[in-house]
């Protein structure tokens, strides 16, 4: 099936409960409140973790085309941390992203955000950056590509051309990592440069 007929036949647009429009301004404690006791008036596609002791449960609403996965302070009614996923169409591949990420300065769950990159690259087989980068951000996915190939992942940098897509993979037969993530990093991490034609992949298969 195509990712158009995936489209076409409706599955996103019967996807499980999402909050749709997320703004993201969940530093604003009213905002944050709000929205936390939405998500526990729903029930969640999974819970991940749930820990009554210290009040928090870590759940996954939506599906995996188009969901979220949100900590929430039960005690406090409060989320902690949230992140928005999306499936796109690239290199002909479909490939899974964190569109969104908030987070607040306490997290009772250790390495988190690694946990949650490794749940999605679990289920989708590749991940790519998202087409808008922070400082964080940036350093965030350096530190993923470094133990991708620790773990003997495959790593690669895509480039969206008006003549041909590629993805440029990193082949240790061929270069040294360091000198390979420095060229290529120096490049997508630039301010200048479009984030939506230029990501980062993390795949389980070359494709």
């Amino acid at each position: 099936m195509s990712f158009q007929d995936f489209l076409n036949k409706g599955y996103l647009a019967e996807s499980p409960f999402i909050i749709p429009h997320t703004n993201f301004e969940l530093d604003k404690s009213d905002y944050n409140s709000k929205l936390a006791s939405e998500f526990l008036a729903k029930t969640p596609v999974e819970v991940l973790e749930e820990n009554d002791a210290r009040n928090y449960i870590l759940s996954r609403y939506g599906d995996w085309n188009d969901g979220q996965i949100v900590l929430i302070d039960k005690k406090h009614i409060e989320i902690m941390y949230l992140v928005e996923f999306k499936k796109i169409k690239l290199y002909n591949t479909i490939m899974i992203t964190q569109s969104k990420v908030w987070r607040s300065v306490d997290s009772p769950i250790n390495k988190l955000a690694d946990r949650i990159f490794n749940i999605l690259l679990d289920h989708n087989k590749i991940i790519c950056s998202d087409s808008e980068q922070t400082p964080n951000g940036a350093d965030f996915w350096r530190l993923q590509m470094s133990n991708a190939v620790n773990n003997n992942l495959f790593v690669g940098l895509f480039e969206e051309d008006m003549h041909e897509d590629t993805i440029e993979w990193f082949d240790s037969k061929k270069e040294d990592y360091r000198s390979w993530i420095k060229s290529h990093f120096d490049k997508w991490s630039s301010i200048n440069i479009d984030h939506t034609r230029f990501r980062f992949v993390i795949s389980k298969e070359k494709y």
